[in-house]
Protein backbone atom coordinates (compact mmCIF):
# COMPACT_ATOMS: atom_id res chain seq x y z
CA UNK A 1 0.00 0.00 0.00
CA UNK A 2 1.42 3.24 -0.87
CA UNK A 3 1.13 6.13 1.15
CA UNK A 4 1.16 9.85 -0.99
CA UNK A 5 2.84 11.65 1.93
CA UNK A 6 5.91 9.38 2.39
CA UNK A 7 9.18 11.01 3.43
CA UNK A 8 10.66 11.35 -0.30
CA UNK A 9 13.21 13.70 1.73
CA UNK A 10 14.55 11.31 3.26
CA UNK A 11 14.19 7.69 1.83
CA UNK A 12 15.06 6.91 -2.09
CA UNK A 13 15.62 3.87 -3.90
CA UNK A 14 19.23 2.96 -5.36
CA UNK A 15 19.22 1.86 -8.90
CA UNK A 16 16.66 -1.06 -9.79
CA UNK A 17 14.68 -0.80 -6.57
CA UNK A 18 11.00 0.58 -6.00
CA UNK A 19 9.89 1.89 -2.89
CA UNK A 20 7.01 3.13 -1.16
CA UNK A 21 5.61 3.87 2.72
CA UNK A 22 3.53 0.32 3.92
CA UNK A 23 0.58 1.65 5.63
CA UNK A 24 -1.67 -2.04 6.31
CA UNK A 25 -1.25 -2.51 10.12
CA UNK A 26 0.27 -6.56 10.36
CA UNK A 27 3.23 -8.81 10.24
CA UNK A 28 5.06 -5.41 7.52
CA UNK A 29 5.40 -2.75 9.96
CA UNK A 30 7.21 -3.32 12.94
CA UNK A 31 6.24 -0.57 14.89
CA UNK A 32 4.49 2.62 14.42
CA UNK A 33 2.32 3.55 11.39
CA UNK A 34 4.67 2.42 8.67
CA UNK A 35 7.93 0.75 7.18
CA UNK A 36 9.54 1.30 4.02
CA UNK A 37 8.92 -1.77 1.26
CA UNK A 38 11.63 -2.12 -1.22
CA UNK A 39 11.03 -4.23 -4.15
CA UNK A 40 14.17 -5.21 -5.74
CA UNK A 41 14.98 -6.44 -9.53
CA UNK A 42 17.48 -9.45 -10.36
CA UNK A 43 20.64 -6.63 -10.22
CA UNK A 44 23.29 -6.55 -7.42
CA UNK A 45 23.31 -3.64 -5.22
CA UNK A 46 19.87 -2.69 -5.03
CA UNK A 47 17.58 -1.68 -2.14
CA UNK A 48 17.22 1.70 -0.40
CA UNK A 49 18.90 5.02 0.69
CA UNK A 50 18.01 7.20 3.65
CA UNK A 51 20.01 10.63 4.11
CA UNK A 52 20.87 11.64 7.57
CA UNK A 53 19.32 15.10 8.53
CA UNK A 54 23.14 16.47 9.21
CA UNK A 55 26.58 15.64 8.33
CA UNK A 56 28.19 13.32 10.67
CA UNK A 57 31.21 14.25 12.70
CA UNK A 58 34.64 12.88 11.13
CA UNK A 59 36.54 10.05 13.07
CA UNK A 60 33.54 9.56 15.42
CA UNK A 61 32.37 5.73 15.95
CA UNK A 62 28.62 5.09 15.10
CA UNK A 63 26.12 2.59 15.42
CA UNK A 64 23.33 1.84 12.74
CA UNK A 65 20.39 0.03 14.14
CA UNK A 66 17.10 -1.23 12.70
CA UNK A 67 14.83 -3.62 11.78
CA UNK A 68 13.95 -5.76 8.63
CA UNK A 69 11.21 -8.83 7.33
CA UNK A 70 11.36 -10.35 4.05
CA UNK A 71 8.33 -10.92 2.35
CA UNK A 72 9.54 -14.36 1.18
CA UNK A 73 12.16 -16.70 1.47
CA UNK A 74 15.49 -15.54 3.25
CA UNK A 75 17.91 -12.57 2.50
CA UNK A 76 21.08 -13.57 3.57
CA UNK A 77 22.90 -11.27 1.33
CA UNK A 78 22.08 -7.51 2.85
CA UNK A 79 24.71 -5.29 3.17
CA UNK A 80 24.85 -2.10 5.04
CA UNK A 81 27.32 0.88 4.38
CA UNK A 82 27.99 4.57 5.13
CA UNK A 83 27.88 6.94 2.36
CA UNK A 84 29.71 10.10 2.38
CA UNK A 85 27.64 11.74 -0.16
CA UNK A 86 24.86 9.97 -0.62
CA UNK A 87 25.79 8.26 -3.53
CA UNK A 88 29.42 5.71 -2.96
CA UNK A 89 29.04 2.95 -0.48
CA UNK A 90 32.24 4.53 1.41
CA UNK A 91 32.62 2.41 4.48
CA UNK A 92 30.77 -0.87 5.32
CA UNK A 93 28.93 -1.24 8.78
CA UNK A 94 27.70 -4.92 8.10
CA UNK A 95 28.19 -7.50 4.94
CA UNK A 96 26.16 -10.36 7.02
CA UNK A 97 22.90 -8.89 7.89
CA UNK A 98 19.62 -11.52 7.42
CA UNK A 99 16.14 -10.88 7.03
CA UNK A 100 13.81 -13.39 7.38
CA UNK A 101 10.09 -14.08 6.77
CA UNK A 102 8.57 -14.77 9.95
CA UNK A 103 10.25 -12.62 12.59
CA UNK A 104 11.51 -8.97 12.60
CA UNK A 105 15.24 -9.14 12.49
CA UNK A 106 17.02 -6.52 14.46
CA UNK A 107 20.20 -5.55 12.18
CA UNK A 108 22.71 -3.96 14.52
CA UNK A 109 26.83 -2.35 13.27
CA UNK A 110 29.08 -0.20 13.81
CA UNK A 111 31.41 1.91 11.89
CA UNK A 112 33.68 4.91 11.60
CA UNK A 113 33.25 8.24 9.49
CA UNK A 114 35.85 8.89 7.39
CA UNK A 115 38.45 11.46 8.34
CA UNK A 116 37.41 13.47 5.23
CA UNK A 117 34.81 14.01 2.36
CA UNK A 118 31.56 14.12 4.37
CA UNK A 119 28.60 16.16 3.04
CA UNK A 120 25.44 17.11 3.81
CA UNK A 121 24.28 14.20 1.30
CA UNK A 122 25.25 11.48 3.59
CA UNK A 123 23.61 8.24 4.01
CA UNK A 124 22.61 5.20 4.97
CA UNK A 125 22.64 2.49 2.22
CA UNK A 126 20.94 -1.09 2.94
CA UNK A 127 21.01 -3.28 -0.22
CA UNK A 128 21.91 -6.58 -1.38
CA UNK A 129 24.71 -8.24 -2.91
CA UNK A 130 23.59 -10.66 -5.23
CA UNK A 131 21.09 -9.88 -8.04
CA UNK A 132 17.97 -11.15 -6.89
CA UNK A 133 14.03 -10.11 -7.67
CA UNK A 134 12.46 -9.74 -3.68
CA UNK A 135 10.67 -7.21 -1.33
CA UNK A 136 11.90 -6.42 2.09
CA UNK A 137 11.17 -3.99 4.65
CA UNK A 138 12.96 -1.73 6.39
CA UNK A 139 11.81 -0.14 10.01
CA UNK A 140 13.38 2.01 12.94
CA UNK A 141 16.51 2.96 11.45
CA UNK A 142 18.64 4.56 13.69
CA UNK A 143 21.98 6.40 13.51
CA UNK A 144 23.26 7.00 16.90
CA UNK A 145 26.95 7.88 18.37
CA UNK A 146 28.90 4.63 19.65
CA UNK A 147 28.69 4.28 23.37
CA UNK A 148 32.06 2.51 23.19
CA UNK A 149 32.73 6.47 22.45
CA UNK A 150 33.97 8.65 25.31
CA UNK A 151 32.74 12.12 23.81
CA UNK A 152 31.05 15.16 25.01
CA UNK A 153 28.53 16.28 22.39
CA UNK A 154 28.17 19.65 24.42
CA UNK A 155 32.00 21.01 23.32
CA UNK A 156 31.43 23.97 26.07
CA UNK A 157 31.99 21.32 29.05
CA UNK A 158 35.72 21.67 28.65
CA UNK A 159 35.52 25.49 28.50
CA UNK A 160 37.11 26.50 31.93
CA UNK A 161 36.64 29.75 31.67
CA UNK A 162 32.80 29.64 31.23
CA UNK A 163 31.90 26.47 32.71
CA UNK A 164 32.23 27.80 36.23
CA UNK A 165 29.33 29.87 35.70
CA UNK A 166 26.95 26.71 34.66
CA UNK A 167 27.20 25.97 38.44
CA UNK A 168 25.64 28.10 41.41
CA UNK A 169 27.14 28.53 44.76
CA UNK A 170 24.62 27.26 48.00
CA UNK A 171 25.30 28.60 51.66
CA UNK A 172 28.78 28.81 52.44
CA UNK A 173 30.07 26.64 49.63
CA UNK A 174 31.73 27.81 46.67
CA UNK A 175 32.45 26.24 43.12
Amino acid sequence: VADNTYPASTWSALTGTTISRYTTAGNYIATGQGSVSATTTAVANTGVKNQLSSALTANMHYNISFTTRISSGNFTDMNVYYSIDGTAASVACTNTAKSVTSVWTKVNCAFTAPSSGITASNAVLIRQTAATARTFYVDNLSVTIAADYNYATDGTVNDNTNFATNWTSTGTGST
